[in-house]
């Protein structure tokens, strides 16, 4: 059976919930990492409180705890009221991810970030979840948020130092992303097909069995 718009709304509901409690499981893991290499970085506790690099990380991380408890209680009162999830806001909380990992990345190692691969998890997630438009979307918009980070990174230098391995990694995103948003309108096409052959069937026995009792 054919999903309706109600039946959407609440599956893409459950997405963005979900997207929440990975975004408060992330935080989890990764700030008392970052804390713990400000320590190490420094014996004195004024040199580790007045460090521009914490202090970065910090209102990062404030943004995206503030951000992330505002669009957790809408989706409670979506949830709540019945309301329909607007189809904007899968939008919005993808372009929103991938702003906040570009954030995070000058402060630690720029383009050699271990938390580059954040952009990826981020890719994967709603690729998987929402399909091909919106895999492309969050490719075009990494895409302009990488080549800003790597611009602050490398100005005022004209030229990106290894600029092969940079074009490499992008290549590797749009390979990845385009693929996931394949498998998953595949599955939708496969999903709908199933759903048909089903209706199908229960029609075909609807009628043998009205068939049957007329005799």
């Amino acid at each position: 059976m054919l999903l309706d718009a109600k039946d959407i709304s609440n599956w893409e509901l459950r997405n963005e919930i979900n997207k929440v409690n990975v975004r408060w499981t992330i935080l989890i893991l990764t700030l008392p990492y970052l804390y713990t290499q400000f320590f190490i970085r420094h014996s004195i506790f004024s040199d580790f409180v007045n460090d521009s690099d914490f202090i970065y990380v910090t209102l990062v991380a404030s943004v995206t705890v503030f951000f992330n408890f505002i669009y957790n209680v809408i989706l409670f009162r979506i949830r709540k009221k019945g309301l329909f999830l607007h189809a904007s806001m899968k939008y919005i909380s993808m372009i929103s991810d991938l702003a906040i990992v570009t954030l995070l990345l000058p402060p630690t190692g720029g383009s050699n970030s271990m938390f580059f691969l954040l952009y990826i998890i981020v890719l994967l997630s709603n690729g998987m979840r929402y399909g091909m438009r919106l895999a492309v979307v969050g490719i075009l918009v990494f895409n302009c948020m990488y080549l800003f980070m790597l611009l602050l990174q490398f100005y005022p230098d004209t030229e990106i130092s290894d600029l092969s391995s940079e074009v490499l990694k992008v290549i590797g995103i749009w390979i990845t992303g385009l693929y996931i948003g394949y498998l998953a309108r595949r599955f939708q096409f496969l999903h709908d097909e199933v759903d048909k052959y089903k209706n199908l069937l229960k029609k075909h026995l609807e009628q043998e069995k009205n068939g049957n009792s007329t005799i």
